[in-house]
């Protein structure tokens, strides 16, 4: 995940694809980074998705208040723990997606004046 340039820090999504027979052994890693995640300075979001009819796929959608607080959620302990069973599990590296806001393209309502109600 890289740098976000509107509102809050980066956000992204990672797709793994769990090489055959391994798809429970990339869920349990994906799952045992949920608790330690959120509780984190600067972490927004933290949510691991599955596909309900493949078990192969999960996606990992993160969004963090700044730069900073995600390059320490990397740095962390059970980061690199979770990024070597990836190495070991996946059927080929992880597909890593930056996310930002779409540009607002709705103009902004007219001034109106003021009500001049009868009375």
């Amino acid at each position: 995940m890289r740098r976000s340039g509107r509102g809050a820090g980066p956000a992204g999504w990672e797709e793994c694809l769990a090489a055959p027979g391994w798809h429970d052994r990339l869920r349990m890693a994906l799952e045992a980074m949920i608790e330690p995640s959120p509780e984190e300075p600067g972490c927004l979001a933290y949510q691991p998705y599955a596909d309900p009819n493949d078990r192969a796929p999960m996606l990992l959608v993160g969004q963090w208040a700044a730069l900073d607080a995600l390059t320490e959620h990397m740095a962390s302990a059970y980061y690199r723990h979770t990024d070597q069973v990836l190495r070991r599990v996946l059927a080929r590296p992880a597909s890593v997606r930056e996310l930002v806001a779409p540009p607002t393209t709705r103009k902004p309502a007219p001034a109106r004046s003021p009500c001049s109600c009868g009375g």
